[in-house]
């Protein structure tokens, strides 16, 4: 659960623009750059989530048999961040 919580915080940070930066040499204007980079990252995020979705604590909490050790959730939060990073690349985006 802790590396969970640490992908998400990594994604958030990413999101506002405190982790790696991404750019688009499509765009000249860092307005648009920045609405761009928004709709692109939301995407995929979404693309992530319908290829590897997340089981609510709750239905884990409530011993539904959705119980997954920490190491498991550690692996599948490198997957999102590989699919997430993928996608981006697929649409123009490279890291600065």
């Amino acid at each position: 659960m802790m590396f969970r919580t640490a992908f998400a915080a990594s994604l958030l940070l990413l999101a506002v623009g405190c982790g790696p930066t991404w750019v688009n040499p499509t765009y000249t204007d860092s307005r648009a750059m920045s609405k761009a980079f928004d709709k692109a990252s939301s995407y995929c995020k979404s693309q992530v989530e319908m290829q590897l979705p997340r089981i609510a604590n709750n239905e884990r909490d409530m011993g539904n048999n959705y119980i997954v050790d920490e190491v498991e959730d550690y692996d599948m939060d490198e997957q999102r961040q590989g699919l997430y990073e993928s996608c981006l690349k697929s649409a123009g985006w490279v890291r600065k």
